[in-house]
């Protein structure tokens, strides 16, 4: 974990099936001062894996290992996931954030107000929608993932609004912006 965040404990022993139908574990929850962290993994015998989630008051700053050098972000996450099955149609993702802000270098380059992400299986197809107003602007998307046999060949459509001020590239402490 970063140096600034504290570690996470295991709440309690977290059951581990193993049968001829699989290896499931759940729940392993985790936590730290007010933040927990819940999951369930199953791997099935035939070789499909499927994980659900459930998350309160996630640090997000949790992520900067995952980030570029310099780069850090601030508030909270919270909410569940289930892509447990194989069948498109029952994968869900409903996640909501606290205010935060993300940073390059000592640099605020984005504001954000209290946010949301929705992803949705419905008709084998995926509907993913966010809403995320900013201290000045706002981004958000309505989209989805036709139905078809090919993943990867599936059709994606909607709309992505993003109404941002000029940030420049010296936001993100670019010297040359060419």
């Amino acid at each position: 974990t970063p140096k600034q965040l504290a570690p996470w404990t295991l709440e309690s022993a977290a059951d581990l099936h193993v049968g001829s139908d699989g290896v499931t574990l759940e729940p392993a929850c985790w936590l730290t001062g007010d933040s927990r962290a819940c999951f369930k993994i199953v791997r099935a015998a035939e070789g499909a894996t499927g994980f659900a989630f459930r998350l309160q008051d996630f640090a997000l700053a949790y992520f900067k290992p995952f980030m570029p050098a310099g780069w850090a972000v601030d508030g909270q996450v919270s909410g569940t996931g289930d892509l447990l099955s194989r069948s498109i149609n029952s994968a869900h993702i409903d996640l909501t954030t606290t205010e935060g802000r993300l940073r390059v270098g000592q640099r605020t380059v984005l504001d954000f107000l209290p946010s949301s992400m929705q992803l949705d299986g419905q008709g084998n197809s995926l509907i993913a929608k966010l809403a995320m107003p900013l201290k000045n602007g706002t981004v958000a998307m309505n989209a989805a993932l036709a139905p078809g046999d090919d993943f990867a060949a599936r059709a994606l459509s909607g709309q992505i609004n993003i109404d941002l001020p000029d940030l420049g590239c010296e936001c993100f402490g670019w010297t040359d912006c060419t």
